[in-house]
This record gives C-alpha cells, structure tokens and sequence, in this order.
C-alpha cells in the first residue's frame, strides 16, 4: 500500500510511488499475449508464465462487458496480494 503524510508535498508523491515494488498485470476483453487476465468467449483466462486458468464466466454474475473487466481486476489484485484465486472466488 501507499502511506502519504499530510505534510508530504504533492510532488513528491511520483517519486515515493516509483520506490514502491510493483507488478504489472494486464486485462482486456480480447487476449493480449501477457501475464494477466482476458476474456476468451464465455470463459475468462488468467496467465502468469507458462500457466494459464480459465473461468468459466456462467459461474459470476456479471452482465455487461464493463463488470467482466471489474472481475478480471479484483481477480488479479488477489492474485497481488498473495490470495490464492480459490480463496479469491
């Protein structure tokens, strides 16, 4: 997580941001060829390396396209966090 004082000055905070560790993790509606997520039909896919795992989208509710990416992304900051997707759905 970011921890900002109030004091801290605001442009500072784009040099604390870029100390921090991170990841990046891509989703998208269409397979994009990189570590994330991506919808493929009626199944969501998650890639990390050489794995991938597809979810079936008939087992969440989401209608329209805009909650399939929500999912992709709350999925994939589980994933950040350590949550194993079991736990995470």
């Amino acid at each position: 997580g970011i921890l900002v004082r109030a004091s801290t000055e605001i442009s500072s905070i784009p040099e604390t941001v870029a100390a921090l560790p991170a990841r990046k993790a891509a989703f998208s509606l269409a397979d994009h060829g990189s570590d994330g997520a991506y919808a493929d039909g009626a199944a969501l896919v998650l890639r990390e390396g050489a794995e991938a795992r597809r979810l079936p989208l008939e087992g969440f509710r989401v209608p329209g396209s805009h909650n399939v990416e929500n999912l992709m992304a709350a999925l994939l900051c589980a994933r950040a966090l350590g949550l194993g997707l079991d736990a995470a759905i």
